[in-house]
Parts: C-alpha cells; structure tokens; sequence
C-alpha cells in the first residue's frame, strides 16, 4: 500500500469535501430547474389555468358601467298576437380596456342582444325568474362576443333599466 504524505490526507479530504458539495449544489439546482419547468409536477400557482391567466393579465379597477345608449325593441309572440319588448341595458366591467372593446363593438353586441331578445316568447320573460334567465343568457351573448374578439376581460354584471313589453 503506498504512504500518504502527512500533509495530502488533509488536502485528499478537502478536495473530496468539495467534489461533494458541488455535485450537491449542481444536483439542487438541477432538480429545482426540472420542477420549475414541470418535469416533476406542477409548481404550486403555475398550472395551465394560471400560466393561461398570466398571459391575459387583467388589470382590474372600480366598476365601470356601460350604458347601451338606444334601448333594444323587438317583436316577440305574445300568445300567438305580436308583441313588442323594449329592453334598456347597462354592463357593468372591472376589467381595464373593455370599454374600448365593447365601443368598437358594438354593432355585433347590439345584433346579438336584438336576436336574442327576439326569439323569447312572453311566457318565457312574464316572471321575474324568466327576466333573470334572459339576463343571465344576454351576459353570456356579450361575453362570447368579447372572447371571439380576443378582448382581455369580459362584463361582470349586465343590466335591465328597462324593460317594457306591449
């Protein structure tokens, strides 16, 4: 067996002490940058949903309320008689720059809306829970719309000021 010098034990034990300490530090940061990446699992606030989020970031504010300036009149089968329903609407966004969106379009919105409006009978709106389906369905028509326009937030709320049926 051959003889060690006194003073290279020390240094053999030093060196290894360091070989070691590297390979952990490279082995860390290895495994933290698989993990980030998700090699190993998600990070915890990194799924799809939240990467998808964080790429359509929404600054969000106080309320903004929207007016629809002309009410929407349309005709609908009143019992088998014409009738005419007349709806005022306001939207109401937190959303920063949906109001820009919603101006510019606003000729599809207000189709949208006038169809939908047009293809209830006045059974389907004479109760208050038949309004309150009609309003949940119009906030949808408008929040379908700003996502095939590819607009950044969407309407919280959607509005009847007015609603008058003849």
């Amino acid at each position: 067996m051959a003889k060690v010098a006194p003073g290279q034990a020390g240094l053999s034990k030093l060196v290894l002490l360091l070989i070691v300490l590297v390979a952990a530090f490279l082995g860390s940061g290895l495994t933290l940058g698989l993990y980030l990446s998700g090699v190993f699992g998600e990070p915890a606030g990194r799924d799809a949903a939240s990467v998808e989020q964080s790429e359509q970031e929404v600054v969000i504010g106080a309320p903004v309320y929207i007016p629809l300036e002309q009410p929407l009149v349309v005709n609908f089968d009143r019992n088998g008689r014409m009738g005419y329903l007349q709806a005022n609407i306001e939207l109401m966004t937190r959303a920063v720059g949906v109001e820009a969106e919603i101006a510019q379009h606003l000729p599809v919105i207000r189709n949208d809306l006038i169809l939908l409006l047009g293809s209830k009978t006045y059974s389907d709106v004479a109760s208050r829970e038949g309004k309150e389906a009609l309003r949940q369905e119009a906030l949808d028509t408008v929040n379908a719309i700003l996502e095939q326009v590819g607009a950044k937030g969407r309407i919280e709320q959607l509005y009847f000021t007015g609603f008058v049926m003849q």
